[in-house]
């Protein structure tokens, strides 16, 4: 809740814009949130302590990327050319990082559901779903295309 006020403070200007120099941080954490172990058995010891099974793990799970599901929508509203950034500078990194995978590879030395960079760029891929799902339609025009459609929505009103 405390996120999602400081995306729509931001959004609609209200704040310093230092502000919004934590979002790309708050879009980190969500990509890291949402990556979830394969099975009840990989989980880590923190996360065996809290939940009690694999159903409320996997309950767990599903909330938790709703809810970072919303926050990212919310920030893509708010913020289209911030997001379209985070998108663009994450992706590269990511395979800088992951784009030749070393672990979890199958016999034909392919990247599995058990491999790092699986995982990583599966993350990204839901983050960026997320992104382009909340960019508001207008967002997609470059600001002649927008002086553009204004000047045919005016020629179009005189008609």
């Amino acid at each position: 809740a405390m996120w999602t006020g400081l995306v729509r403070t931001i959004g609609h200007g209200n704040c310093c814009p230092h502000m919004a120099l934590a979002v790309p941080h708050v879009l980190d954490n969500y990509l890291t949130k949402i990556i979830r172990p394969v099975s009840w058995s990989h989980a880590n010891e923190a996360t065996q302590a809290d939940i009690a099974d694999e159903d409320e793990l996997v309950a767990f799970y599903g909330l938790l990327r709703g809810q970072l599901g919303g926050l990212a929508k919310q920030v893509a509203a708010a913020m289209p050319a911030l997001a379209v950034q985070y998108a663009a500078e994450r992706l590269w990194a990511l395979l800088q990082d992951h784009g030749t995978p070393t672990d979890g590879l199958n016999e034909i030395g392919l990247a599995t559901y058990h491999s790092t960079a699986w995982k990583r760029l599966e993350a990204f891929a839901i983050v960026l779903d997320q992104l382009i799902a909340g960019i508001p339609p207008g967002a997609y025009f470059t600001h002649t295309e927008q002086q553009q459609q204004q000047q045919q929505q005016q020629h179009d009103r005189k008609e």
